[in-house]
């Protein structure tokens, strides 16, 4: 018997089962320390997690198990980052699998685990194949398959289709929506399943899938044998009307909803700090000094989200080089953004994780759901399109019952960001900016000749991040923004240098000829009443022909911001894939 479910007993006595549904989100299992072996769970299953992970259950783990191993209905769960989730939803599926001694003879895929990101997608199938195959080591069922972009076509269908089915199938949705509507054999290897879990549903649902996973889960009806037997779970860190919506046209109104979360979305052990400077160039330099310092006084890892993939390959590229003069090869420089190969992502991925002392420098495809153990600090530059990022990119570190530190940094035009944050529960220390000398700065920018980056192309970046920014016009200064960007090129590249920026991507942050002048080199005419794109007399966003609500940014390889391509450095000494 479940040590929890002898609570629940007592009050649908006394308060009947509407009242339990609403008793349910309120209850908690802190302070019970329940064990593994508390649970129904099979006793391999408990085996296997006491070696890979605890003796005992997260909070989020135990609310969750018993409910997934009981209920027929939905659940939507919502959780801190970092609180184990992928165990959460992977045990009871596990265990269902144990549990059926025909499971091995079924000719269905059993379980679809929705993942926003390749790499989340990844993390999450070796983890849970980890379990099942130490679980169940002579079963015939393939076990954990995946199904994600760059993945060719054939090697998906090859566990789906078959002679020995894929146990579970881990995907991104664009591929497995696309292959459901390609191939009609391969939408009939989902008529018996049971389990449809959706993980970072929020980060899915603001990114315009929610229309997709909609359009899976009614594909997958279509053909299968009884769809009264799937049953959707979804997990989020935060929870909004899309996220709720999404729940209640996938799973009615009779879902169980589970809150394990309360105060702000941070794990309650990482303390936020916020530096606040003067220029980009200096945000550059203070982050930079920073990793430094931490790598010197924690001898651990850090990880440095940057706004976007151009930044953070320049990012990458610089850190390299200036942190291979200080360490050498004591402590190594990776990097995570969409624009390198899956191959180049995984082994970046793995070195890091495995790396005593190291940094990694990351877009946000390495903010949702990754887990790298060790982390000690996360140091956070500029602006993000929503806020969310923030709470999942501060989730990296303080993981696991262990204490870690982010530190945010923000030029005096980007503190609106910081006031937003505030609002939504986040509070910081104000850390005093470490010294930058000259010699420091000239350290940095006499390192460019060897960086294969393109400042002009990261500098377009980052004026295309700050456009993409809700509300900027009504809580920021768009023009100051722009012109600090102006300024980050000539301070890196030498006094009169200019960036070449196209006079539309300046339009919308109301730059006049005046203010450009000596800022950039334009190419194209710029508007002079703001009236027709941009920035309209009234300060708010116009985009032509499109409405502010129809406007939809477009996507990159990672799944977050703007539109950028790839670029080839021959045979120069390293490239960004991080081979040498």
């Amino acid at each position: 018997m479940f040590v929890l479910l002898k609570p629940f007993a007592a009050v649908r006595a006394t308060l009947g089962s509407p009242a339990v549904r609403r008793a349910a989100a309120f209850y908690s299992t802190e302070g019970l320390n329940l064990q593994v072996d508390q649970t129904a769970l099979h006793l391999k299953i408990q085996d296997v997690f006491t070696k890979v992970a605890s003796e005992t259950l997260t909070e989020v783990q135990g609310r969750v198990i018993p409910e997934m191993l009981t209920t027929s209905n939905g659940v939507l769960v919502r959780a801190k980052t970092g609180t184990g989730k992928t165990y959460a939803f992977g045990l009871p599926v596990i265990n269902e699998w144990l549990s059926d001694k025909n499971f091995g003879k079924q000719e269905s895929v059993h379980t679809v685990v929705i993942n926003p990101t390749r790499d989340l997608a990844f993390q999450t199938q070796r983890a849970l194949d980890k379990v099942w195959k130490d679980a169940a080591p002579r079963n015939n069922r393939r076990g954990i398959d995946l199904c994600v972009g760059q993945m060719k076509y054939d090697q998906i269908r090859r566990g789906v289709n078959g002679r020995f089915k894929s146990a579970a199938l881990v995907a991104t949705p664009g591929r497995l929506l696309d292959m459901l509507e390609s191939d009609q054999s391969f939408a009939k290897s989902f008529k018996d399943l049971r389990h449809f879990v959706i993980d970072e549903a929020d980060v899915l649902c603001a990114h315009d899938f929610k229309e997709a996973l909609l359009a899976i889960v009614s594909r997958i009806k279509e053909n299968h044998q009884d769809p009264s037997l799937l049953k959707v779970t979804m997990f989020s860190a935060t929870m909004d009307s899309n996220t709720k919506e999404l729940a209640r046209k996938l799973m009615g109104e009779d879902y169980k909803y589970i809150d394990v979360s309360s105060g702000p979305e941070v794990t309650d052990s990482v303390n936020q700090s916020l530096v606040t400077t003067n220029s980009l160039f200096e945000s550059f330099a203070v982050a930079l000094k920073l990793v430094i310092e931490k790598l010197d006084a924690t001898n651990g890892k850090v990880i440095v989200f940057m706004p976007n993939i151009k930044t953070t390959d320049f990012f990458y590229c610089l850190a390299k080089e200036v942190i291979d003069e200080y360490y050498g090869r004591k402590a190594e420089v990776y990097t995570l953004h969409g624009d390198l190969s899956q191959g180049a992502r995984n082994r970046n991925q793995v070195r890091f994780r495995s790396a005593r002392k190291g940094v990694l420098v990351s877009s946000n495809v390495g903010a949702r759901g990754m887990d790298f153990p060790g982390v000690n600090s996360v140091i956070q530059l500029g602006v993000q399109y929503e806020t969310a990022s923030h709470t999942h990119r501060v989730g990296r570190t303080g993981r696991a019952g262990t204490t870690g530190e982010s530190i945010s940094i923000l030029t005096e035009h980007e503190m609106f960001y910081a006031e937003r944050l505030k609002k939504e529960g986040h509070e910081f220390e104000i850390l005093e900016k470490p010294e930058i000398t000259p010699e420091f700065e000239k350290q940095m920018t006499s390192v460019l000749r060897d960086i294969p980056s393109d400042i002009n192309q990261m500098v377009t970046s980052l004026l295309g991040s700050y456009g993409s920014v809700p509300r900027i016009e009504k809580d920021g200064d768009p023009k100051s923004l722009a012109l600090d960007c102006g300024d980050l090129y000539q301070k890196f590249m030498g006094e009169g240098n200019l960036p070449s920026v196209k006079a539309v991507d300046l339009d919308r942050f109301r730059v006049s000829s005046r203010d450009a002048e000596g800022v950039f080199n334009v190419r194209g005419n710029l508007r002079k009443g703001f009236n027709s794109g941009g920035y309209n007399n009234r300060g708010h966003r116009n985009f032509g022909d499109r409405t502010e609500g129809s406007y939809k940014p477009r996507r990159s390889g990672n799944g977050y911001g703007g539109n950028f391509e790839r670029k080839n450095f021959g045979n120069r000494r390293w490239d960004r894939n991080n081979k040498f």
